[in-house]
């Protein structure tokens, strides 16, 4: 990395020696200015990575000349010098976007630790600037991968939506990509260079969750040795996206009601209130209406949530996108583990396309990252693809030969099906499946076992 330019603006050359050589002692590249004029037409020619600024000068003071420069340049951190006469100005100044200041007169030691500082937090602030570009390119929905007329749809939605600060519910099975939707709406939209959070509702107790949200302040409850920050004052003129929206308490979900309508909440333990700006997506894999209707959600939260509708199809029913994300995540995990796999065989994408996918796309990834890692070929073959994705299907033209056969042939169907129903219900959860459909727990598992059900590809 080249050494930093610094550009030094003081009308007292004895200063301005001291300082320039303290400076080039210690490696930096560094041109003076003596006057705030002078000042303003070399920090536009040289393009400087830290400016230090004098605050009384004649004709241009250090006020004027730090307000002019962050209307031509305003990437460029400014460092005041003043005298102790001045602080309470140099205070001031940073109101007006100086970084920092330092009192005359300051140490060569003292000067070379803030530059320091400086160049620390424009390398934090170029990495983050980065990052965000990066999260920009991957999350736009242009790199959304599908063709089917369903996914077409979501397409749509998400393009009149990117600019709009109304809430969002985001629905669809689990494994359909109903953060991914999320990301990239924001990342797409005028809010890509604010912050984006996401917090899963699902598991949480509710003193976790409500801390979570909104935060607390110090000495709110035992333990509570600082104030800490909620999702809501994180995410400040970004967006939040709250998946599992529906596992959320009553008193929680009012909560949020509150932030909705008045765009504001108190931090747990507080009086105030705190206005926020946040653009707030939530999603969900189950039916909210029944909820409502159940009284399982709160109705006024339902509507304050469903404003715009994004519902996400599953797999099974836009299997014209099986190759298409099948080739994507080909290539993904192909540069991700260093492999050179060509493609699918037929025989293998036959399999993919057969398949039921309970777990989406989810599950296709998996499968897919699988048999990269798996496979001894350049090409993906049915016997690199997971045993549930490989098994042979029932014969359309054969039947079972007796009534005994025909009968455990419907009961095993029956009972694969039920359990992964009451798996889809309770979102994996093999206790709650359990006692949802009044079965042990024990002979639940044995089920699942039979049929090669894992809970984990319907969480």
């Amino acid at each position: 990395m080249p050494n930093p330019k610094i550009l030094l603006i003081d009308d007292d050359p004895n200063t301005v020696a001291a300082i320039h050589m303290g400076l080039q002692s210690r490696g930096y590249e560094v041109i003076d200015a003596l006057n705030g004029q002078e000042g303003l037409v070399k920090c536009e020619a040289w393009n400087p990575d830290l400016v230090l600024l004098d605050l009384k000068m004649p004709e241009i003071d250090g006020i004027e000349v730090l307000k002019r420069l962050k209307q031509s340049q305003p990437e460029i951190p400014v460092v005041i010098l003043t005298g102790y006469g001045t602080v309470k100005t140099a205070v001031r100044s940073m109101k007006e976007g100086a970084y920092d200041y330092l009192c005359k007169p300051s140490s060569p030691d003292e000067i070379d630790l803030m530059i320091k500082r400086v160049m620390e937090y424009n390398r934090l602030v170029r990495e983050n600037k980065n990052l965000r570009q990066q999260l920009r390119t991957k999350y736009t929905f242009k790199n959304m991968v599908g063709n089917s007329a369903g996914i077409q749809e979501v397409y749509q939605i998400m393009e009149r939506v990117l600019n709009i600060d109304s809430t969002i519910l985001i629905t669809g099975e689990t494994g359909t990509g109903k953060e991914m939707v999320a990301k990239a709406i924001h990342y797409s939209g005028n809010r890509a260079e604010q912050p984006f959070y996401a917090l899963n509702c699902a598991g949480m107790q509710e003193q976790l969750l409500e801390n979570e949200l909104f935060g607390h302040e110090k000495g709110a409850f035992t333990g509570a040795d600082r104030k800490k920050t909620g999702l809501f004052e994180a995410a400040d003129r970004g967006s939040l996206f709250l998946d599992e929206i529906s596992e959320a308490s009553y008193s929680i979900q009012a909560k949020l009601l509150r932030v909705l309508q008045g765009k504001e909440f108190i931090r747990l333990g507080g009086l105030k209130p705190i206005k926020v700006d946040v653009r707030l997506m939530a999603a969900t894999n189950i039916d909210l209406e029944k909820a409502v209707a159940e009284g399982r959600f709160r109705e006024d939260l339902f509507y304050r949530l469903n404003v715009v509708p994004i519902p996400l199809p599953p797999l099974r029913e836009r299997k014209d996108d099986i190759p298409l994300l099948a080739d994507y995540f080909l290539e993904r995990y192909n540069e991700k583990l260093n492999r050179e796999i060509s493609s699918f065989s037929e025989e293998a994408m036959d399999l993919l396309m057969s398949h039921f996918w309970p777990g989406n796309v989810r599950e296709l990834e998996n499968a897919v990252e699988r048999a990269v890692v798996l496979t001894q070929k350049d090409i993906i073959l049915p016997e690199d693809l997971p045993l549930k994705v490989r098994g042979e299907p029932i014969s359309k033209t054969s039947r079972p030969s007796t009534y005994k056969e025909a009968k455990e042939e419907m009961l095993g169907s029956f009972d694969k099906n039920f359990v992964i129903q009451a798996l889809k219900e309770t979102k994996g959860n093999v206790t709650q499946a359990a006692r949802r459909v009044n079965l042990p727990r024990g002979s639940l598992q044995r089920i699942m076992k039979n049929y090669g059900i894992e809970s984990k590809d319907y969480r």
